[in-house]
């Protein structure tokens, strides 16, 4: 019998390999609240359409991707033993209002920011 190797064809490798350039770029302007997908775009170098196209193949747009980041990076900073305050946590991941982004938290996790904090530790026994 004989073997038939498929192998990804170049143009998927390029998509995948923009794809994650993308994310990485978003990832790490996350605070920023300007961030937009036609800064985005221009910062990798292509067009808002191309960048468009990459994250089609996940089924997102650009906008939607960065606003699910934004809310998954909230919910672990908000887990964290760090004792920081949701309107810390809020700003620090980009959003500019603290009752939109405690609405929309708490429409995708149902539950309220405030929910995840960890209780603060009492130096006093």
């Amino acid at each position: 019998m004989t073997m038939l190797l498929v192998s990804a064809r170049p143009d998927d490798f390029r998509t995948r390999n923009r794809l994650a350039q993308a994310k990485q770029y978003m990832r790490a302007r996350l605070d920023d609240p300007e961030l937009k997908p036609l800064q985005v775009a221009q910062g990798l170098g292509m067009s808002l359409r191309s960048l468009a196209r990459l994250f089609a193949t996940e089924g997102l747009t650009p906008s939607r991707w960065l606003w699910n980041e934004r809310l998954a990076q909230a919910h672990l900073l908000l887990q964290a033993d760090n004792a920081r305050r949701v309107t810390d946590v809020a700003m620090a991941c980009g959003f500019t209002s603290f009752s939109h982004f405690s609405r929309v938290f708490r429409q995708t996790y149902a539950v309220p920011p405030s929910a995840l904090l960890k209780p603060r530790r009492s130096s006093v026994h």
